[in-house]
């Protein structure tokens, strides 16, 4: 299945560990030269004659930008070793091509070492090690690793590929989007490395095909495999609160998945709810929020984003801040400057605040991002991709609080402000601190695919991931439990044990379940055989339904009259980018596409848009 992606960029300032500079062989930053900056003389070479790409505006500061048609770079042969990470942003204009070629190693005798690049035909990043045949567009398998993950034209993106002698992982964004095992013994003993373009016949210096079409930036090889903060620092990630646990009850459930460490505390009874990628911390404006005690002091430019779907409106609420001391600090907050405004304030500058020209609703998600650019010594404000304020000017030095950070509230020990009245009330999701302004551009690709890689969501069920949560189409006996045709059981295949998750009961009368998917905040998505009602919701057989069974409440998550004409839907999947994956019993049509009763069909309720899945 292809993915939509989009971008993520940094650079790294000292609060980050830094990589071991001895471990970085090549970095073509770009920046108006081709001259390695690593040092190690990896320097890059236009191959003249009209083929030579031109600089452009990038991701940290410019980039080359290929023409598709006969622009290349190459670098002398170098070799990386067993163990080794090759990264860089890329931005393609069109995919038009066959293959778009972002960076490949190519030996004399045309084989490829190593290829990182895209396959047009069908949609997927892809990866090659050793591959012996002389062409790229050939079937998916060993020694071509296919991805699965699709990149849309005109967006940034991060790409870090890396390689051991027995796994290959493909980073997106910063975030883990394939990995897989291999046997290949990577070698780069002669060849040449060429960058935008491959070279399928001799000489393998001279490109000849699979020219790229877009612009690249800071490429880099190490001669290590890069861990996730590794991978973090590349992008300048200093934070990553995806809230996505199954539980936030002790210290540290809180997990920073940038890798540094910077896990929180949740406090006073975080719960969670559904979010706008798998779940988010839900909090309940009074006391809740969680601590950040190793986070560190921020000074230079940094980004603030998150994702957030606030209950109220008419209050100050903190989304992220560094203020406990309440000397000093810095927040990002909701209310502080009338019903629904945002507020970016430091104590250490004038003007202290900054707050949006335009307010927000209660109720609904907001993609809300707060940025501090210490070189222009300026501040702005967007939500939804967009700016709501300019840039505005500051005078003084950015200070800091010696306190604890904090998500959703300020701290037991903020003093005066440790009360209800800054404590965030609704769901927060996704937070994320760069250390690097992000630019106009970046923000709106992040608003516009905020879920790169398609994440898969944990299983929050009453149970272990390992459990299975099953309806049958009549009464059974399973694991040493009986359960009728209208329930839903939890099984343990490990223990062989069942317990009754959902009873047929709770419909207002007997109705059989022909579709289930349980979210990751314990809702349930389900279908039935008939009308029923459900959480005090009529609705038909054609209809999804998501059951909360804490409150016994029922919303209509899919309205039947989508369909050209009814339709029973006899299986259903809800992926993690909001798209439905289903099947109906016979055939039908729905978003404009026509399937039978075998199709697996993914529906985007957005665009009112589906694809076919599965044939």
């Amino acid at each position: 299945m292809s993915h939509p992606f989009r971008y993520i960029s940094i650079v790294l300032l000292l609060t980050l560990p830094l990589i071991s500079q001895a471990a970085l062989l090549m970095h073509l930053t770009l920046d108006n030269t081709l001259s390695d900056a690593s040092g190690n003389g990896n320097n890059g070479s236009f191959p003249g004659g009209g083929s030579n790409p031109s600089y452009a505006t990038a991701v940290l500061n410019e980039g080359l930008d290929f023409d598709g048609s006969n622009d290349y770079i190459t670098v002398n042969t170098f070799d990386p070793g067993s163990s080794f990470t090759v990264a860089l942003w890329v931005r393609a204009d069109s995919t038009g091509g066959v293959i778009d070629t972002y960076i490949e190693h190519v030996a004399n005798n045309q084989r490829n070492d190593f290829f990182l690049g895209y396959d047009n035909d069908i949609g997927e990043i892809f990866i090659e090690l050793e591959d012996n045949n002389q062409y790229e567009s050939g079937a998916c398998g060993d020694p071509k690793f296919c991805t699965g993950i699709d990149l849309l034209p005109n967006r940034w993106y991060h790409l870090a590929a890396v390689v051991t002698p027995t796994t290959l992982t493909l980073y997106i964004d910063g975030e883990q989007a394939y990995s897989t095992t291999h046997s290949t013994t990577v070698n780069f003993t002669n060849g040449t490395w060429m960058i935008g373009a491959d070279s399928d016949s001799s000489p393998s210096t001279t490109a000849n095909t699979d020219y790229f079409d877009g612009r690249l930036d800071d490429i880099r090889v190490y001669d290590q495999a890069l861990d996730q903060a590794g991978i973090s620092e590349l992008i300048s990630l200093s934070g990553w609160w995806k809230l996505d646990q199954c539980s936030l009850a002790s210290p540290g459930d809180v997990v920073d998945s940038s890798g540094n460490g910077n896990d929180g505390n949740p406090e006073n009874g975080i719960s969670l709810d559904s979010g706008k990628i798998c779940n988010a911390g839900s909090f309940d404006g009074s006391d809740d929020y969680v601590g950040l005690p190793g986070f560190p002091n921020l000074t230079g430019s940094f980004t603030i984003s998150a994702w957030i779907r606030p209950d109220v409106i008419n209050k100050d609420q903190r989304i992220f801040a560094d203020d406990e001391n309440n000397s000093g600090g810095y927040a990002f907050s909701l209310g502080d400057g009338g019903d629904g405004r945002l507020r970016f304030f430091s104590r250490g500058i004038s003007p202290v605040s900054l707050d949006s020209s335009t307010a927000i609703s209660a109720g609904n998600w907001y993609y809300v991002v707060a940025v501090h650019d210490a070189s222009s010594r300026t501040r702005q404000i967007f939500v939804n991709g967009s700016a709501v304020t300019s840039k505005a000017s500051y005078s003084g030095a950015w200070s800091t609080d010696a306190g604890t950070a904090s998500i959703g509230g300020e701290t037991n020990s903020a003093g005066s402000e440790a009360v209800a009245n800054w404590r965030f009330d609704g769901l927060i999701d996704e937070i994320k601190i760069y250390e690097r302004a992000l630019t106009a551009e970046e923000i709106s690709d992040y608003y516009s695919i905020p879920d790169p890689v398609g994440r898969t969501c944990p299983g929050c069920g009453s149970g272990t991931a390992n459990t299975l949560i099953l309806s049958t189409d009549r009464t059974e006996t399973l694991g040493g439990l009986t359960f009728t045709d209208g329930s839903l059981a939890e099984y343990d295949p490990d223990a062989d044990s069942a317990t009754l998750y959902f009873d047929e009961s709770l419909f207002s009368a007997s109705e059989d379940i022909d579709a289930v998917h349980v979210l990751a905040n314990g809702h349930i998505i389900l279908s039935t055989t008939g009308s029923a009602t459900l959480g005090g919701l009529s609705f038909s057989d054609g209809d999804l339904v998501d059951y909360d069974p804490v409150n016994d409440s029922a919303t209509l998550y899919f309205d039947e009259s989508l369909f050209s004409a009814n339709e029973d839907i006899d299986a259903v999947y809800i992926m993690s980018n909001g798209h439905i994956l289903l099947s109906t019993t016979g055939s039908a049509t729905l978003g404009g596409l026509s399937f039978s009763d075998g199709d697996l069909v993914e529906y985007d309720p957005v665009s009112d848009t589906a694809t076919l899945y599965f044939s």
